[in-house]
């Protein structure tokens, strides 16, 4: 007994730090998972739920009193698209533009009699192997089965590789591109766009990896009712998965470390979603050369899905009186809701810190000394529009395209956004224009503070930051829609990511402290 109480006491200084370590561990992995939670909400749901604006209502604009509703031929879709991040060089680069035309609406079927006037012409295929499986390459676009025009489009002719990212004869969208111009108004053509070939009969089976609760969709075509493009269904059934038109996969969440089946054909898509930024994903490397299309955040994605999306109005042309004083009554500056403040990698707790020397920064939650009995309640939110006049929408990370639900919180609730995150150019994209304040428009946060001591003194400068309430509305972007539509159209090229690891992690997609004008340089 008294031996091995001594071969205890012996041993007890190494077996001390050794379980404090493990309970460390444990804690830890808790706090991470709590700051960065992985059950995935679809976009669809986090912005109809999130996003309802009480905005003003006019019945010339708006076909109901709601703010998500896409009434195509009502938007000017290439007002706010003007810039967009370049991300194979990290270069912002502007887009194409389009010229509208007012003439009157022309239906799908208007394509299908123009194309059939036309002497046929079938297009050129090559055939090229990689990783043992076989895609066909349209070489040439001159393909008249592939016009189209429909209402959105305001009477101008398209092809189809206007559905698609960029216009490239590379179908490898992995192959990066120096000085890409991006189509920006892809996403409209996505959620309007219907292929003449289009049979209603003919429903595409979409296997979705993982669980029901967690993607949030039920199974069949319910969430499909909504879509131009309704003949799709949904199925969790793992054994119609290698059979499936399309298989999508989450990352992170329902994402297996390696392919749980076969790809049964070049023919059958794979999808990935992703709406975290690449340092909160797993690698993609055992995936390569299996992904067709992606749905991301990235203005590169084959299904763009921003977090949400401002459009004009087509009939905006001049500036409209501001018949609001959004500054009224507002005693207080900056406000700042956040309770993450040890994974942050883009250096907004410093930031804001510095701020605070030169102007009132009030921050609620764990990372501050203010206190909001729940700091993403409802009436918590709506202190900001009675209070304050500027809001901190500061991103943890600092990634290309990456801009999450933040700002439009202030927006919604009548702040100004301070954003920090993507470059501007990527807010400028989804944002209305001359909505928010970017931080690195600024030399330092003393010149931003004396930037926001002239708004608050006054008013006129102040509300010029909202009108655009009076000029566009947020809209739903519908991903899952487009998908199905996508999957209709049996004229949309190949396309593959042969490096899927390196697209969505090329060098420099996401930086640290620095600003993307030194990155960008």
């Amino acid at each position: 007994m008294i031996r091995m109480s001594v071969i205890c006491v012996r041993w007890y200084p190494t077996f001390v730090p050794v379980f404090v370590g493990v309970w460390f561990f444990i804690l830890f992995s808790i706090v991470y998972r709590a700051q960065f939670p992985y059950k995935h909400v679809s976009i669809q749901k986090r912005i109809s739920e999130t996003f309802v604006f009480d905005i003003e209502y006019d019945s010339t604009k708006h076909s109901d009193n709601t703010i998500f509703h896409v009434e195509p031929w009502n938007y000017d879709y290439d007002s706010d698209d003007e810039l967009l991040t370049t991300p194979s060089s990290l270069k912002v680069a502007s887009t194409r533009t389009y010229s509208v035309s007012t003439s009157a609406k022309i239906t799908a079927s208007s394509s299908t009699e123009r194309s059939s006037a036309l002497p046929p012409k079938e297009p050129t295929e090559l055939t090229t192997k990689f990783q043992g499986r076989t895609f066909q390459k349209i070489a040439t676009l001159e393909i008249y089965d592939s016009k189209f025009t429909d209402e959105f489009d305001h009477g101008v002719s398209r092809d189809i590789l206007d559905l698609l990212p960029v216009r490239t004869h590379i179908l490898d969208m992995s192959i990066p591109e120096k000085d890409v111009k991006y189509n920006a108004g892809r996403i409209f053509h996505q959620l309007n766009h219907v292929s003449i070939k289009y049979n209603s009969a003919n429903v595409k089976v979409v296997y979705l990896s993982g669980k029901q609760g967690f993607w949030h969709h039920p199974p069949g075509m319910a969430a499909f009712e909504q879509c131009r493009i309704k003949a799709c269904k949904i199925t969790y059934d793992t054994k119609h998965g290698a059979d499936a038109d399309a298989v999508v996969f989450s990352n992170p969440g329902q994402l297996p470390r390696i392919p749980p089946f076969p790809r049964k054909s070049p023919n059958q898509v794979w999808a990935v979603s992703m709406i975290e930024c690449p340092m909160n994903s797993r690698t993609l490397k055992k995936y390569n050369g299996l992904f067709n299309w992606t749905m991301t955040y990235r203005t590169d994605s084959v299904i763009e899905t921003p977090y949400f999306k401002y459009q004009k109005y087509k009939d905006v042309y001049t500036k409209t009186n501001i018949t609001t004083n959004y500054a009224n009554r507002k005693t207080k500056k900056v406000a700042w809701l956040v309770s993450n403040c040890m994974m942050t990698r883009s250096g907004r707790m410093a930031y804001a810190k510095k701020l605070a020397k030169y102007i009132e920064v009030d921050i609620y939650g764990a990372c501050g000394t203010k206190r909001c009995p729940q700091i993403e309640d409802e009436k918590c939110m709506r202190m900001l529009e009675t209070d304050y006049k500027f809001y901190l929408a500061f991103e943890n990370t600092k990634c290309l395209d990456y801009v999450t639900e933040k700002a439009v919180k202030a927006l919604k609730n009548k702040v100004i956004p301070i954003v920090l995150g993507a470059p501007k150019a990527t807010y400028q994209s989804i944002l209305p224009s001359g909505s928010f304040i970017h931080v690195e428009d600024f030399r330092s946060p003393e010149e931003l503070a004396q930037y926001l001591h002239k708004l608050d003194k006054n008013d006129t400068l102040y509300n010029e930051y909202f009108r655009w309430r009076e000029e566009g509305e947020f809209i739903e972007t519908k991903p899952w829609c487009r998908l199905c539509g996508l999957l209709h159209e049996p004229l949309l090229p190949p396309v593959w990511y042969n490096d899927i690891e390196q697209w969505w992690r090329p060098k420099d997609v996401c930086i640290g402290k620095s600003d993307w004008a030194d990155t960008l340089s």
